[in-house]
């Protein structure tokens, strides 16, 4: 019975870790061109969000520098 509990507990906590201790990492996408274009992906900024809406502003004042620039988020576990 004790196992039981344990092992349903950390599946909880795992879970729940899983859920609310998300980030966001921002990529952008660019056009490698040698012979042939190939379409690449690239880490945009250093570090990773905990919220989705921040990404996005930080995403909005980089449009602002770069328009051409196209973006992806990606959620990382």
């Amino acid at each position: 019975m004790k196992r039981f509990k344990t092992i349903k507990s950390y599946t909880l906590y795992t879970l729940l870790a899983n859920v609310f201790n998300r980030k966001y990492v921002v990529f952008r996408r660019y056009a490698q061109i040698e012979g042939e274009v190939k379409e690449q992906f690239a880490q945009h900024f250093v570090y990773s969000f905990t919220s989705i809406k921040k990404a996005k502003k930080e995403i909005d004042n980089a449009k602002i520098i770069e328009p051409w620039q196209e973006f992806v988020i990606l959620n990382v576990c």
